[in-house]
């Protein structure tokens, strides 16, 4: 079975506006998809198993998800994503967690919230640049600071940063697509020349979670300190902005649809009914054949009973039972 399209949503790195754009995209087609929030929409929290089986036909997933994750539950699944010059995600996310705008109660993420994240962005919202990347807090220096693009992008089991560096580019050099943020436009013409159905970009600004957070220019100090926090990313970068430009002059770039990937999802689901039904079947002709054996029994009893109340040994026994009865009425 074709697997889905997955995007690893590394923050601040387009995501938001690319998964607007599929999410438009599969909704010409007429496939409902969702992002992962950690918010159920039902509300309440939503852990990525529940999300995982709760879309586990749709054509598209997506969310803050590191690649092992999703290789992990969709192990055939094509999987792309965006890269950002990382001093600039750095910077980014800082004014993303600085603006005042973000994570209030009308953001999914912030009403699910884990205590650490909380702590984190009441610091963010009031730290300048400078104290952003210079925290000791272990949630922002894990989530927002160093090497985040390479630790979501490697499928390498161990500590070494060196090995989790060669599987990041292993993984986006097998990517039949990855964007840069930088090339965003050329990214999609790079896109649509992959997915050959897939439409015009036409997502409206305010849907690109643009921050309208303004700074100043970081000094040069300040941005070399960002760049010792980076090296595996900015390596990692370096090596995807050469295989962007090769892929852009590419002729024999892999060639796909969105619309088979939708039909081989709804496939999915109509063999998944299919299966549902035969077992329905099997389970009635089972029930069929017990109800067949307890109807014999019945019979077989019935008959029995109609043998034990017409012989004489029964009739002797009803008639020491009105005897019995009679002498203790005395």
């Amino acid at each position: 079975m074709r697997q889905p399209l997955a995007f690893v949503h590394i923050p601040k790195c387009s995501g938001t506006a690319f998964e607007a754009y599929l999410q438009c995209s599969f909704d010409q087609l007429g496939a409902r998809v969702r992002c992962l929030t950690g918010e159920a929409p039902e509300g309440g929290t939503e852990t990525f198993e529940q999300y995982v089986e709760a879309n586990r036909h749709s054509p598209f997933v997506f969310g803050h998800v590191p690649l092992g994750l999703f290789r992990k539950y969709y192990p055939d699944a094509r999987v792309v994503t965006f890269l950002r010059d990382p001093v600039a995600r750095t910077i980014s996310n800082y004014r993303s967690w600085h603006d005042p705008r973000n994570f209030n109660g009308s953001d999914p993420h912030s009403r699910v919230a884990s205590h650490e994240l909380q702590v984190a962005m009441a610091f963010a919202q009031g730290a300048s640049l400078d104290e952003f990347v210079s925290t000791k807090n272990a949630y922002v220096r894990a989530a927002a600071l160093g090497d985040v693009q390479t630790k979501m992008l490697s499928t390498f089991d161990g500590s070494d940063m060196t090995g989790h560096l060669e599987s990041a580019k292993r993984n986006i050099e097998a990517m039949p697509f990855f964007g840069l943020t930088e090339r965003f436009s050329a990214s999609i013409d790079l896109f649509r020349g992959i997915f050959l159905d897939a439409p015009e970009y036409a997502v409206a600004p305010q849907a690109e979670n643009r921050s309208s957070v303004a700074i100043e220019q970081p000094s040069e100090d300040l941005i070399a300190r960002i760049r010792t926090q980076v090296p595996c990313d900015t390596e990692l970068y370096r090596f995807a902005c050469g295989l962007f430009e090769t892929r852009l002059q590419g002729q024999d770039l892999p060639r796909a649809s969105l619309s088979d990937t939708v039909k081989a999802r709804r496939g999915a689901d109509t063999a998944e009914l299919l299966g549902g039904c035969k077992h329905i079947e099997r389970e009635n002709a089972h029930l069929k054949a017990r109800l067949e054996e307890l109807s014999a029994s019945y019979e077989q009893l019935s008959a029995l009973y109609r043998d034990i109340t017409s012989s004489r040994g029964w009739r002797l026994l009803e008639s020491l039972h009105w005897l019995s009865g009679r002498i203790r009425g005395r």
